[in-house]
């Protein structure tokens, strides 16, 4: 009898490291910069030509120091090189993400459009992270002009 067989995807076009992990994709395990990046100079430099994964190498590293991930670290990691080798930092930070490329480029209002990004993105990080950040910072925050 035909069996049928589920292959795995290629995640082209994803990223997101656990829609990848959880829809079975193929994945290159890149974990094992993981500990390289922690001993790397004070600001690292990730630079990558298009469509090399970036984003999704990003991804990875965000569930990974995501504080409030750490009981998904097994299920998403286990299998990795990292999983078998964590370091001491592993979701041990509050995570704020921002993509620069939904910010307006245009001359006239890339300051507006910068703005408007940080504050979404710094208001949703305080609802996320509110038990780990002082009482009233978000109002603080949200009385300043402006995020740059």
């Amino acid at each position: 009898m035909n069996q049928l067989v589920k292959r795995k995807r290629i995640p082209y076009g994803m990223m997101n490291f656990i829609d990848v992990r959880e829809d079975d994709c193929y994945y290159v395990d890149k974990t094992h910069y993981i500990p390289l990046i922690e001993n790397a100079n004070k600001y690292f430099f990730y630079i990558r030509p298009r469509r090399f994964g970036k984003s999704l190498t990003i991804s990875m590293l965000h569930h990974y120091y995501n504080i409030l991930e750490a009981d998904k670290f097994e299920k998403w990691y286990g299998d990795l090189y990292i999983g078998k080798h964590p370091t001491p930092e592993r979701n041990s930070y509050l995570i704020i993400y921002l993509n620069f490329a939904v910010v307006n480029a245009e001359l006239n209002s890339y300051r507006q459009s910068l703005d408007a990004h940080c504050n979404t993105e710094f208001n949703f990080f305080c609802d996320v992270y509110a038990q780990y950040l002082p009482e009233g910072i978000k109002e603080e925050m949200n009385k300043k002009k402006g995020a740059v």
